[in-house]
């Protein structure tokens, strides 16, 4: 999975990003070593579902604080974590209850009839993914993730859109590799083109300046779009 995701490489550590279709629990597993995911739970500015039939609010709707182990409430309550977690030496799930459910205006939407307090049992799997949610809500990462739009789906958009290359048409991985390719190599041959044409209009650069290599590195940074061999990945050129 890591292989086939955007990179955006920083001083500390690799960053991953990824859109929802990428989002469970085993991506998120493969975190480690150098690599920090950012995976979305959803499409940016669009709220999930978070209300159960019944109408209260389900655990996408609570925040998850990892350094304290313990949730925030959509009124922004906390419930903590109970010591107890073993029965009969197995594991129980985790089990969380918010301290002071009175005067809360939100009552009705989060307690089910009977309730004074709400309470959530928690599956480490839900812990995991409630972890990245609660991470792509930090402005720094959010800011991050949002390099996807210009790092991949703006070329994304372009093969798709400019190039009406839209499927494919040969059969067999080999194939299909090659067609993929073409068509990105096409893409970046383009947007040379284009580049170096809009530096002569400028008169910042002649074409033997370009072909020699003496156009001013900052100026001439190049804006083409490399593609893995392996794993068709788009990266922006270094």
């Amino acid at each position: 999975m890591r292989d086939e995701l955007s990179i955006n490489e920083t001083d500390e550590k690799t960053v991953i990003t990824a859109d929802r279709g990428y989002f469970s629990v085993e991506n998120i597993n493969q975190e480690g070593q150098g690599i920090e995911l950012l995976i979305a739970s959803g499409r940016e500015g669009k709220e999930e579902p978070t209300e159960a039939k019944d109408g209260v609010y389900w655990l996408e709707r609570f925040e998850y604080i990892k350094e304290s182990d313990s949730w925030r409430c959509p009124s922004g309550r906390p419930l903590v974590r109970e010591k107890k977690q073993k029965l009969n030496g197995r594991l129980l799930l985790r089990r969380y209850e918010c301290l002071d459910c009175q005067g809360c205006s939100l009552r009705t939407y989060c307690l089910k009839s009977g309730e004074e307090r709400r309470t959530l049992l928690v599956k480490k799997k839900q812990l995991i993914r409630a972890e990245m949610r609660a991470r792509l809500k930090q402005p720094e990462k959010q800011a991050i993730y949002r390099k996807r739009k210009w790092v991949a789906e703006q070329v994304f958009g372009q093969i798709k859109g400019g190039l009406g290359f839209r499927e494919l048409t040969m059969r067999g991985q080999d194939h299909a590799r090659a067609q993929w390719l073409f068509a990105c190599a096409v893409h970046n041959v383009m947007k040379a083109v284009r580049h170096i044409s809009s530096l002569k209009k400028e008169g910042l650069a002649s074409g033997n300046e370009v072909a020699m290599g003496t156009v001013h590195p900052l100026r001439a940074q190049t804006w083409l779009f490399l593609v893995s061999e392996h794993h068709h990945v788009l990266r922006p050129a270094s």
